[in-house]
């Protein structure tokens, strides 16, 4: 599933990147965030809080 997050490095800088999520997942409750959070930063190496889950695509 292709979701939108973004960093603050420098500015605002908005980033997408694939991740595998079951359907049903979509950060409507916290729990979906934190999950989507987690993969997006074994996705791209971030750690968690460097940047900002924004939306699934």
């Amino acid at each position: 599933m292709l979701v939108e997050y973004y960093t603050f490095k420098n500015g605002q800088e908005t980033h997408r990147v694939e991740i595998d999520l079951d359907e049903e997942i979509n950060g409507d409750t916290l729990e979906e965030i934190q999950i989507i959070n987690k993969k997006i930063s074994e996705a791209k190496n971030l750690p968690i809080g460097s940047f900002k889950f924004r939306r699934v695509l």
